[in-house]
């Protein structure tokens, strides 16, 4: 893609070119550093091909099929529920749209078009309302950038693509609180693109009803929300024929029952990763919880901490625990962050350092003398995960079609 550089190399310069434009460009157009790394993320799809054990390879011949055998292909496809599509309706016409096109590789191209557009506007528009510093941003968005599976997503699409709508939808109408039915439309397009999406959308109608239930009690229901969901989804189907409901009781019951022995690396980094992710989250919710006057980033805040808490209570749930990791916290972690350590400056300007020093209450002191170390920690392990990404994770295993036909590889589907 650039000058010969192989798929996970292109993956670090591209974050190095949006870094160089980030800090050049005045905060006032910081925007254009963000739409920049989007189009070259999406150029970057479009550039890759699928391994044959890859999601994306079995797409890719169901798309050709679609091309050649038209919407006479597509009803066979639901009547036999190839790739879920009788049950998820999103599938059929995702699917529709790319086959109408003579490449296949729009498919993931839109897929990470839509989860890296989607993070790009949730910053710019966090950093527009909270009047956060292009430092604060800049160290969220690199946290996001090391631990969100760029791979995984073109490899995968559906789940990731269907996760980045719902983080998008939930944001926008909970700290913008606009475009309400457009967001509903979103989290109905998202349910029907994957099973999980289930679980992601309840999380934000719980949020809606429990918002002001922010208790210990409610919280450590949260941790362990994953037995107890998987079980009513079990009950339910053994006394359903409704397609949609066995498919996401199967689905779940390999999520709970998964070995993770085989991946035990990849889970204990995001495990650490979890890890990070609750202490930023403590770190910042002092401020965003006391210090919201407006009420604008609370809502939010209790999205991502019952998601957080939810996340934590299927940490030996295989695939749910994985794709909630990969996918929603870095997200969450990332906005939360530089929304919280904007909030906290905010106070120390207001109140000066010797308030905070001399007069201030215990809790407020700690997490005073505790910002810097917080805010090295979240840099450091976005750093240490950067390194991973390029030796350990689903990104090594990315490759452009030149590399593939240098190694003699080819395949009709591409």
């Amino acid at each position: 893609m650039f000058f010969g550089a192989t798929a996970i190399q292109s993956f670090i310069i591209i974050i190095a070119i949006f870094s160089v434009m980030y800090w050049i460009l005045p905060r006032k157009y910081s925007w254009i550093s963000f739409a920049v790394m989007t189009v070259l993320f999406a150029y970057m799809a479009y550039q890759l091909v699928p391994d044959v054990t890859d999601d994306l390879h079995r797409y890719y011949r169901a798309i050709n099929d679609l091309r050649d055998g038209g919407w006479d292909k597509m009803k066979e496809f639901i009547e036999v529920n190839n790739h879920d599509m009788e049950n998820y309706v999103s599938v059929r016409y995702l699917f529709w749209i790319v086959s109408r096109t003579k490449s296949n590789h729009w498919l993931q191209t839109i897929a990470i078009a839509v989860a890296y557009g989607s993070y790009s506007i949730m910053a710019v528009l966090a950093q527009k309302r909270f009047d956060i510093s292009k430092f604060y941003v800049y160290v969220g968005t690199l946290f996001f950038l090391s631990t969100y599976y760029y791979y995984d997503i073109a490899s995968g699409v559906r789940n990731g693509l269907c996760f980045a709508i719902i983080v998008l939808c939930a944001y926008v109408m909970f700290v913008e609180k606009k475009l309400i039915p457009f967001c509903i439309a979103g989290l109905v397009i998202a349910f029907y693109l994957h099973s999980a999406g289930l679980l992601a959308v309840s999380l934000i109608l719980v949020t809606v009803v429990l918002y002001r239930f922010d208790s210990v009690f409610v919280n450590f229901i949260f941790m362990f929300s994953l037995i107890g969901g998987n079980f009513i989804v079990q009950t339910l189907a053994e006394d359903s024929d409704n397609k949609l409901i066995l498919s996401i009781a199967g689905r779940a019951e390999r999520h709970v029952g998964a070995d993770i022995l085989a991946q035990e690396t990849s889970i204990n980094v995001n495990r650490i990763t979890v890890l990070v992710a609750v202490v930023v989250v403590l770190f910042v919710s002092y401020y965003l919880k006391k210090h919201d006057s407006k009420n604008e980033a609370s809502m939010f805040y209790r999205y991502g901490s019952l998601t957080l808490y939810f996340v934590v209570g299927s940490i030996f749930s295989g695939m749910i625990f994985m794709r909630f990791t990969r996918w929603i916290v870095p997200v969450i972690v990332a906005l939360l962050f530089m929304i919280g350590m904007q909030a906290q400056k905010d106070v120390i300007t207001e109140k000066g350092d010797n308030y905070l020093k001399y007069y201030a209450i215990p809790i407020e002191r700690f997490l005073y003398s505790a910002r810097p170390i917080i805010i090295m920690i979240v840099i450091a392990y976005s750093l240490v995960h950067l390194w991973y990404d390029y030796n350990g994770t689903s990104l090594t295993f990315a490759h452009f079609r030149y590399e593939w036909e240098a190694m003699g590889v080819y395949d009709y589907t591409w």
